[in-house]
């Protein structure tokens, strides 16, 4: 059963905190190491693709995740959540067809599933669906499990885009400084919520961390606003332009929005144009409401002392 499946998990993973702590390792380390995924799977090699997969996902690593994902759907083809898995990557990749894809057949797995897993889909449907709005299902899942990584830290990105900062800083924070792999993100949104609220510094620290769980001496894009609001608008350019060169899609367009905004303080008009239209072209296949961002951005810059169509 869902039920006799976690408590499994709980019990594998209590006898190899014994058996660490028989070998002689640091009690504290014990302790501060990522648990198994409480995830309903009956093939303990999909369920270590899948934990290895959410890592991935946490250190950026998409093509690593994606091949980890599929080890996970071929050792166990009815493991619904590593079709989330999939999902989630794929719409974070900006492939909507195939998140949805994937999102389906994970939904024909729901009956069989716990509460706390039919929620997270139902959630992910909302997601993906058109309205693509689902603040009250990721608060709902956060209320009735706040363990249960995902619910917190969704509901704090919603809560960041509906400028309600202080309540998202609360599930950032209760998000990110779990043990879960990809804690990066709700600490990334605590950096945001801090940023919102002028809180520069606190927010600098938080980046501090989300880097050392980047790893690869990389640093998150967010720090160049962060910078950019406090005057150091030199070095956020820099940044943004490192980050405008990358792979990952999402920190593309993000450090494109970064140069049109640092194009605006300086007035730099060709700036502002240049990566407008860049923006525009990135994320015209993009899910949800990302394009119309983008488009607003083109007819900000077409503002620029009024000069020239985009």
């Amino acid at each position: 059963t869902a039920d006799g499946q976690e408590q499994l998990l709980e019990a594998i993973d209590e006898s190899v905190r014994t058996m660490r702590a028989h070998l002689g390792e640091d009690a504290a380390q014990i302790t501060s190491s990522e648990p198994l995924p409480q995830v309903s799977t009956s093939s303990l090699p999909a369920l270590r693709a899948y934990a290895l997969a959410e890592k991935a996902i946490g250190q950026r690593d998409y093509a690593t995740a994606t091949e980890l994902y599929a080890a996970a759907l071929e050792a166990d083809p009815g493991f619904a959540l590593a079709h989330v898995g999939n999902a989630r990557l794929l719409w974070r990749l900006r492939d909507l067809g195939g998140a949805r894809e994937h999102l389906a057949i994970a939904l024909q797995r729901r009956d069989g599933l716990p509460l706390r897993e039919r929620l997270y889909l139902d959630a992910w449907s909302e997601e993906l669906s058109r309205r693509g709005w689902a603040t009250e299902r990721w608060e709902a899942l956060a209320k009735l499990y706040p363990d249960f990584t995902a619910g917190p830290s969704n509901a704090s990105l919603y809560l960041l885009m509906d400028n309600r900062f202080a309540q998202s800083e609360q599930y950032a924070r209760q998000a990110g400084y779990s043990r879960h792999p990809m804690r990066m993100f709700p600490l990334v949104h605590l950096a945001r919520a801090q940023l919102a609220q002028g809180q520069y510094q606190q927010a600098l620290q938080v980046l501090d961390e989300v880097d050392q769980l980047i790893g690869n001496g990389r640093q998150h894009d967010l720090r160049g606003d962060v910078l950019a609001a406090g005057g150091d608008v030199d070095q956020a350019q820099q940044l943004f332009q490192q980050a405008a060169i990358g792979t990952d899609p999402g920190a593309r367009s993000m450090a494109l929005r970064g140069l049109l905004s640092v194009g605006a303080a300086r007035q730099d008009c060709a700036q502002m144009q240049d990566s407008a239209r860049q923006m525009r072209d990135s994320l015209k296949d993009a899910p949800g409401i990302s394009s119309l961002h983008a488009e607003v951005s083109v007819q900000v810059a077409q503002l620029c002392q009024g000069r020239g169509q985009l």
